[in-house]
């Protein structure tokens, strides 16, 4: 093969890859999640929320939080947070559902003030 052709060729599959890793990425990208719509259904999900805390305690490096959506009212727990966030802020919250005390609760993975990932 020619120097010329082999360009052209590495420029064709680079090309073709970048499409193929963007393509994926959108499909698996977190969808919005009120938090009125989460149920013991959703256990084991990841999900992407936005809420606001009404409270927070920290016990031995975990944060317990109860985070708040207009009516709805739903327990969080961070592992390994040891700083009091602010109370009227409105955060992005990415976490998996987990039961306790047979309801629906956040183990958060990651919190933002604005958003998380870009």
């Amino acid at each position: 093969m020619q120097k010329n052709q082999r360009i052209k060729l590495y420029l064709i599959v680079s090309t073709f890859l970048f499409f193929i890793v963007y393509t994926l990425e959108q499909a698996f990208e977190l969808k919005h999640t009120n938090l009125e719509d989460i149920t013991l259904k959703d256990i084991n999900k990841v999900i992407k929320t936005r809420a606001t805390i009404e409270s927070q305690t920290i016990i031995k490096n975990h944060s317990f939080f109860i985070l708040k959506n207009k009516q709805t009212k739903i327990k969080a727990v961070f592992f390994k947070l040891n700083e009091t966030l602010e109370k009227s802020k409105d955060y992005e919250i990415i976490g998996k559902i987990t039961p306790y005390e047979n309801k629906p609760q956040i183990t958060i993975i990651e919190i933002c003030e604005k958003k998380c990932y870009n």
